[in-house]
């Protein structure tokens, strides 16, 4: 029988292939491993997010060098990001980087490297009303790309 976590976060400082394997002995048989950020890759600008999402990737061929596990990837720009971005940049600067995020997870995607948009949404905090609508625009370009993918969304909401 089939046993899917359909949305599970590994890092290699914590737990990582190990929780996986763990999953494996009590009978899980595929994960979804679905991106968030790390805190060894900051995110300053759109291009940051090829390193953090070659981390996520990298712990996908950990697993599955290691299990016998099916392994899905979901890329995306963590909602949250946005928050720090906004500080940092300012808001359509921070959109911006959004934006880019969300385009070279869509590369991934189309590569074939991952299969959905993950984990894309909004804070699930109270956030200030512009927040919330910048991350609900982020939110309706990502499905744009999913449609025109053909890709599943994990969403953060």
């Amino acid at each position: 029988m089939p046993i899917f976590d359909n949305h599970i976060h590994l890092r290699p400082e914590f737990l990582g292939v190990q929780a996986a394997k763990e999953f494996e002995r009590v009978g899980g048989t595929a994960i979804m491993l679905t991106h968030s950020p790390y805190e060894d890759v900051p995110i300053h600008r759109g291009e940051d997010f090829d390193r953090a999402f070659a981390k996520t990737l990298a712990m996908a061929s950990a697993v599955r060098e290691t299990t016998r596990l099916q392994v899905f990837v979901a890329l995306g720009p963590y909602p949250v990001e946005f928050i720090g971005l906004r500080q940092a940049l300012g808001h359509e600067a921070a959109i911006q980087a959004m934006r880019s995020g969300i385009d070279r997870a869509a590369r991934l995607i189309a590569d074939g490297k991952a299969v959905a948009f993950g984990e894309v949404g909004r804070p699930h905090f109270p956030v200030p009303a512009e927040v919330l609508a910048a991350c609900n625009d982020l939110l309706g370009y990502t499905m744009e790309r999913a449609k025109e993918l053909g890709c599943a969304v994990i969403l953060h909401t």
